[in-house]
């Protein structure tokens, strides 16, 4: 079901009920504020929560999924880049709760509906890649990592921000060991 005319295939029979589900909250999100950096940092902690609520035991999967769906964006208008500024953990932990709670109804909505599991994952992994497709591709592949770095660490709980860019000099130390446990799982995955 992961490839691309199953995908299709899911987004012809739920797309539009799962994008309804989402649009009022997506919008909402927009309407936050939040720089470049501060909405990666909450879309890469939805893909984690997202990722360990309903896609264990093969979270891989799911994240090369979502990276496969990201690269036709590649030449797409981009979102302005990473900012070094300050990251507000308070707007980035409401901006993932907001998105969490969405993603939870939109998964339960389509269950509710009679949708397929893989349908579902399907329709997901699409709304989660287009939430990313805005940003540059590297700055994708920032998020993806993220995502795959808070699922690797063993206290993770869903809704928990992951470490999008490190805050300080033990972060920027740990970071390496925890991007190479994250691109492992994703090369696990292709």
């Amino acid at each position: 079901m992961q490839d691309a005319s199953g995908t299709q295939q899911a987004m012809a029979e739920w797309g539009r009920l799962g994008h309804s589900a989402v649009a009022a909250d997506l919008a909402r999100f927009a309407a936050l504020g939040l720089s470049a950096t501060e909405r990666l940092a909450a879309i890469s902690g939805l893909i984690a929560a997202a990722t360990a609520k309903r896609h264990l035991p093969l979270p891989a999967g799911f994240l090369s999924r979502i990276e496969g769906l990201t690269r036709p964006a590649a030449f797409v208008a981009s979102i302005g880049e990473v900012e070094p500024a300050r990251l507000r953990s308070d707007k980035i932990a409401d901006a993932l709760r907001l998105l969490d709670a969405s993603f939870d109804r939109l998964a339960e909505r389509l269950a509710g509906a009679g949708a397929p599991e893989e349908r579902i994952a399907a329709v997901e992994a699409v709304l989660l890649a287009r939430l990313l497709a805005a940003h540059r591709p590297h700055l994708v592949r920032l998020a993806l990592l993220a995502a795959a770095a808070g699922l690797a660490r063993p206290d993770y709980r869903p809704g928990d921000l992951v470490p999008f860019i490190p805050s300080d000099a033990a972060a920027e130390r740990a970071a390496p060991a925890a991007e190479s446990r994250a691109e492992t799982a994703l090369a696990q995955a292709g």
